[in-house]
């Protein structure tokens, strides 16, 4: 099984093309950017992790940004969007920049994607419509850890979904994202099918983050 990293891109944090490049070094398989485009200033809908909104979500770069400041300083560590909001962006933009799924009269592309035949299509969902559109649509399935204990049921869930749609299910890979560092967890991915569990590191200073590279570096060898 293959490890990442995500990390919330700010003003405040170590720099993503810095994290990116640390994470190879340290031979983790990914590294992945969140977004969060529109934050209100009102806080009316409380935040569904429980707590106060995180500082980090109204400070985020923007995901292309972060995503070509971290491919711009390395070689062969893959960058991942965890994930990025498509209904806030601009289709045809977007179409650009991903390359597929968006409806529009011919235009000119350019430049076009490295990766063939084109970057992976990851689905973030935990519920059972986005499930749906994993098996008809997608090339791997991102499952927030939030719902560990549900996971072993929608990973079933989503093979039978896969099946009816006429795919095999070992044509969709899964990334369990936010997992922790600890190597029962992993192994519990592991006999889920997952192809990679993701470490959240925060949005710190290089100070902070670096020794939590460290730390979940030394599980690689252990699950690889």
């Amino acid at each position: 099984m293959k490890l990442g990293i995500e990390m919330f891109a700010t003003d405040f944090a170590i720099r993503p093309d810095e994290l990116a490049r640390a994470c190879e070094e340290r031979g983790f398989e990914s590294v992945w950017y969140p977004e969060h485009t529109h934050i209100p200033a009102s806080r009316r809908t409380p935040f569904p992790g429980g707590t106060d909104l995180p500082k980090e979500y109204w400070h985020t770069h923007d995901l292309f940004v972060s995503m070509m400041a971290a491919a711009a300083v390395t070689k062969t560590i893959k960058i991942g969007s965890g994930i990025c909001l498509a209904i806030e962006r601009d289709p045809i933009t977007m179409a650009k920049e991903v390359g597929e799924f968006v409806n529009f009269d011919p235009i000119w592309c350019y430049p076009k994607p490295v990766q063939k035949p084109h970057p992976p299509i990851v689905l973030g969902s935990n519920t059972a419509q986005g499930l749906e559109r994993v098996a008809k649509y997608c090339d791997g399935w991102l499952p927030n850890a939030r719902a560990f204990k549900q996971l072993p049921a929608m990973v079933s869930d989503l093979r039978n979904r896969t099946e009816r749609a006429g795919r095999r299910p070992d044509e969709i890979s899964i990334s369990v994202l936010g997992v922790q560092g600890d190597e029962t967890m992993l192994q519990q991915c592991r006999e889920l099918g997952a192809e990679r569990a993701i470490f959240f590191v925060p949005s710190a200073e290089r100070e902070k983050v670096l020794p939590l590279l460290d730390q979940y570096a030394a599980l690689i060898p252990k699950v690889a």
